[in-house]
């Protein structure tokens, strides 16, 4: 995990704290039949193909992703679609060194759909945590490449708790898997292509009516 990532993630962990300690405590929240969110993020990616022999793997850097969501409540389950984007530069891995070109980076679109639940509740404000999973859908543009897009899933686990009328503030950890970012024709014969995994950390702020 890169030193970007532990900034953000002891960001959300600020966050959840500072959220947990303003929320009101008389009553508990409602659920709202629709809410919709901004959320800002960081990620960071397994080997997008690798030379096991050589110990070398290339794949995208971590980067920064920002993004959007509508969520719909159905009794006790939680729908969700989201699409966020991010930059990030080509990332090479090998005897302990790592180095990231950003001129020759990627960009990421990606499309989520996710069901979820609320595990449990925490106190009497409203706040909880939530579990949700479901397919994502990728395009990766890579610079002086063709277009590409990949199918995958992800698993996410968040907390959540109201700040002020029908806004509520979250934080979430996201592991997702999906195919490589490389096509097969554009790799050295020694290189495989395993299963890309991905990490993500985040926060975000909703709006439920």
């Amino acid at each position: 995990m890169t030193g970007g990532s532990m900034r953000w993630i002891r960001v959300s962990v600020a966050a959840v704290v500072a959220v947990l300690a303003s929320s009101p405590g008389s009553t508990a929240a409602q659920e709202r039949s629709w809410a919709v969110s901004t959320d800002i993020s960081t990620a960071w990616f397994g080997a997008g193909a690798e030379d096991q022999a050589a110990g070398i793997s290339i794949g995208p850097g971590p980067g920064t992703a920002f993004g959007i969501g509508l969520t719909h409540h159905a009794g006790a389950i939680r729908l969700a679609l989201r699409f966020f984007r991010m930059e990030s530069g080509l990332r090479l891995a090998g005897e302990g060194v790592t180095l990231t070109a950003d001129d020759d980076g990627f960009t990421l679109y990606e499309a989520a759909q996710a069901a979820g639940i609320r595990l449990f509740r925490l106190g009497t404000a409203g706040a909880g945590i939530h579990l949700a999973a479901g397919p994502t859908f990728d395009l990766w543009q890579w610079a002086g490449a063709d277009d590409r897009t990949r199918i995958g899933g992800r698993a996410l686990l968040g907390l959540q708790s109201p700040i002020a009328g029908t806004w509520t503030l979250g934080a979430w950890l996201e592991g997702a898997v999906s195919g490589s970012v490389f096509d097969d024709d554009e790799l050295p014969p020694e290189y495989e292509r395993p299963s890309m995994l991905r990490g993500r950390v985040g926060v975000e702020l909703r709006y439920g009516w």
